[in-house]
């Protein structure tokens, strides 16, 4: 869309043309992470154990499709949870929006959310915490760390004490109310291949410069990197200097994600 109005622009005015959008035009105009409906039956115990669940969800890419979501958002939706009787079907469903796209964590946020949602909605039905549903019905196979960590960020942060607060200033007070939340969550990690860097090491005064495959979005690649590589070389941190991402120096790179990208191309 931007492209176009620049383009026309320039050809009717038969010189170059730079189009900047105010941020709130941008954030009307331009796709954003995927919107996701989720539809589910239910069937709990009376304690709040999932005996069975079908859980349909529908992911909006606007009206063209950009890359499939929906196998990353699968693979969030079990978290830290036991899914043997829960079945899921995941559908990519095209609208009149603008095109939507990748953001952080594509697809896994929105699966984790889901199952957290749901977990939610059967404490508020059994009128249980919603800590104890969620180990209720987790995974054996994470049943032991996650009570190592849930126990660990109790007693850290007085959870205990701080939830019977909240329970008791919501009973006092009919318009205002709090909140306290505790959630657990299991983020798949997989590391990417491909990520290629040049460091360039001056004779004249000794400093470092350093071009990578990753790229610096506001997650602190670029400190990372400055910074083991100042403590691999033994040298202060402001003689190191990071450069721009170029193809050329690093071709054929992988895309920077899943949290990853810092510690690959530090490694």
């Amino acid at each position: 869309m931007v492209a176009a109005a620049g383009a026309v622009a320039a050809y009717n005015l038969n010189q170059p043309v730079r189009v900047v959008l105010d941020l709130t035009t941008n954030m009307r105009a331009i796709g954003k992470r995927y919107p996701l409906l989720a539809k589910y039956d239910l069937g709990v115990n009376d304690d709040g154990l999932v005996q069975n669940l079908k859980l349909d969800i529908y992911e909006n890419s606007g009206y063209s499709e950009n890359d499939d979501i929906t196998e990353i958002t699968e693979k969030g939706i079990p978290s830290i949870y036991d899914i043997t009787s829960w079945k899921v079907n995941i559908y990519l469903v095209k609208t009149d929006i603008p095109c939507t796209t990748w953001m952080r964590a594509p697809g896994m946020l929105e699966g984790i959310t889901t199952a957290d949602h749901i977990m939610e909605h059967i404490a508020f039905i059994v009128k249980k915490d919603p800590v104890e549903i969620c180990r209720l019905n987790c995974n054996p196979d994470d049943r032991s760390v996650f009570d190592e960590m849930l126990q660990t960020i109790k007693t850290s942060s007085d959870y205990v004490n701080r939830r019977a607060l909240v329970d008791q200033f919501n009973k006092d007070n009919r318009w205002k109310k709090k909140g306290i939340s505790l959630v657990p969550m299991k983020f798949t990690i997989k590391l990417f291949p491909n990520f290629y860097s040049l460091v360039s090491i001056y004779a004249g005064d000794g400093t470092v410069a350093i071009s990578s495959g990753g790229v610096e979005m506001g997650q602190g690649l670029n400190t990372k990197v400055a910074q083991v590589a100042a403590h691999t070389l033994g040298i202060d941190l402001d003689m190191v200097k990071i450069d721009p991402t170029i193809c050329i120096i690093s071709p054929n790179s992988y895309g920077t994600a899943a949290s990853t990208g810092s510690e690959i191309i530090s490694y």
